[in-house]
This record gives structure tokens, sequence and C-alpha cells, in this order.
């Protein structure tokens, strides 16, 4: 994550097996990266993995009200994430 996100902001890890990026990019750009990242995820199996898979959340500041929170911009990050899980784990 590192090397594809924080040339536009930060990657922090915030669990176990949670990271976060905050980056300062437009959508188009923020998609561009994400489907970088699945690639190098595929890349990945086979080599170092038997099996690798990530969900993730993306959100972005200007889909909340001026007053948001932080905090508001996580949780939608965060239910974004679990809906992709939800999607992942239903079809397998």
């Amino acid at each position: 994550m590192k090397d594809i996100y924080s040339q536009y902001g930060h990657v922090y890890r915030v669990g176990g097996d949670e990271f976060i990026a905050i980056i300062d990019i437009d959508g188009f750009k923020v998609k561009t990266l994400n489907k970088e990242l699945f690639e190098r995820i595929d890349d990945w199996v086979g080599k170092y993995s038997n099996h690798f898979s990530i969900a993730l959340g993306a959100a972005s500041s200007c889909e909340l009200k001026e007053d948001a929170k932080v905090e508001d911009l996580i949780k939608l990050m965060d239910d974004r994430m679990y809906e992709n899980k939800f999607i992942y784990h239903s079809q397998r």
C-alpha cells in the first residue's frame, strides 16, 4: 500500500490487518491506484501465498456535509469495506 498511495498522502495501520490511506487526489486517480493495488495482489497469489484477498472501502470528504468530522469519513469507508467483504464472501 505504501508503494502505491504514499506519494499522495499517508498510509497508516489502524488495526491488526486494517490499514487506511489518507490521500489528496481526484476520484479518477483513486480508482487507478486501487486497480494497481488489486493487480499487485493478483501477482502475489501463487508467489507468496496460495490465497490473498482484501476488502477495500473508499470514501471522499466531498461526499459528506461540510461540517462532517474525520470520524464520519472513516465510518463511511469502514461501512463500504464491510459491504465489499460481504459481497466477496457471498460469492465464494
